[in-house]
């Protein structure tokens, strides 16, 4: 990169920048280091971080938004889209400029990343927001009403999986597209805390089961050690289930009352 670029990107990531963004926590990860030890828990948290960067990065990507704006049609769009991350201890933050063709694609990287961590049994439990906020990876800093909003409402869930905060109830950022990267749920919000966290979170045992050709649950039930905290993976199986039940959630959805028919 020649300087003047170099200072272009440095100054954009010091200035307020309108983004999608996903905050994950690897649950249980105290725990695994004290059960399998320092060299094991490196090992596994290095390949996390791997799968990290390859689905992060700049790519183009073909997408279809609603025409003016609103849902009366789609368009399809094309342009280039660069995902970001970085990470520290067990939490992993993934971001990139909003605008209303980067959220198919991005949902899409969430699923796959979410999907492969399960498959290195790594569980997740994540949330996704959007909104103003300076990300400068060059000094660390991270500042932002999505940064808090994601970090309140990924502890305000009782799962492994991935939900949306509040700010998805915002009609700049309302538009799910693809409805079949998402599902209404709501067990998995803590009691008390419904206000942290939308009751639709990503749909990822449907990208699991295209992507590997089983049932996720035989996974999750593998990593539920822990009787504190098996709550989490029985409402994780339940989720599952209602994805496999509801391959067309939509069709029998009301999303004025949001409940189903």
């Amino acid at each position: 990169m020649n300087e003047d670029k170099k200072e272009t990107t440095e100054k954009n990531n010091t200035q307020p920048q309108e983004i999608i963004f996903a905050f994950f926590d690897v649950l249980g990860f105290s725990e695994r280091l004290r059960n399998i030890g320092l060299e094991a828990i490196y090992a596994l948290y290095k390949e996390l971080i791997e799968i990290v960067r390859k689905t992060a990065g700049g790519r183009m990507v073909l997408s279809a938004v609603p025409a003016g704006g609103d849902n009366s049609g789609l368009v399809p769009t094309m342009g280039y889209f660069l995902i970001e991350h970085t990470y520290f201890s067990d939490t992993i933050m993934l971001w990139g400029r909003y605008n209303l063709a980067t959220t198919l694609p991005f949902y899409d990287l969430c699923n796959d990343f979410f999907c492969e961590a399960i498959k290195r049994n790594l569980p997740l439990r994540g949330c996704i927001t959007f909104g103003e906020a300076i990300m400068d990876k060059e000094n660390g800093i991270f500042l932002g009403e999505p940064i808090i909003e994601a970090a309140l409402g990924e502890a305000a869930q009782s799962w492994i999986g991935v939900s949306f905060g509040p700010s998805l109830d915002k009609s700049r950022y309302s538009w799910l597209g693809d409805l079949r990267m998402v599902l209404p749920f709501s067990m998995q919000i803590k009691k008390g805390k419904e206000k942290f966290v939308e009751q639709i979170a990503l749909d990822w045992p449907r990208k699991w089961r295209s992507k590997y050709n089983t049932d996720p649950m035989n996974n999750i039930n593998a990593l539920n050690t822990n009787p504190a905290v098996s709550h989490y993976y029985e409402t994780t199986n339940s989720f599952i289930d209602f994805s496999s039940q509801n391959p067309e959630w939509w069709k029998k959805y009301d999303f004025d009352t949001r409940t189903f028919k």
